[in-house]
């Protein structure tokens, strides 16, 4: 989704087989592929971001340009 690697996943191709014109590694390569996409879509993939309390000490002035950009990045101030 996001082009980083899908982790914690066991997939097995099964029920292939071959053909002595058409088939190579190559080919059964290419279906693994395809067939993994195919099945990722289907299965609604959900992307885990980091969560983490964050203490933020900034001069008065400044408060307001930080709870924008923590607010902007998806952040919840619970206290200031």
């Amino acid at each position: 989704m996001t082009g980083y690697p899908v982790v914690g996943v066991k997939y097995v191709l099964k029920d292939g087989q071959t053909h002595t014109v058409d088939s190579s590694s190559l080919a059964f390569g290419i279906a693994t592929k395809y067939s993994f996409y195919d099945a990722f879509k289907k299965s609604d993939p959900v992307i885990l971001e980091p969560i983490m309390d964050v203490e933020v000490t900034v001069p008065h002035e400044h408060q307001q340009n930080i709870m924008g950009q923590l607010l902007k990045r998806k952040g919840n101030i619970t206290n200031t």
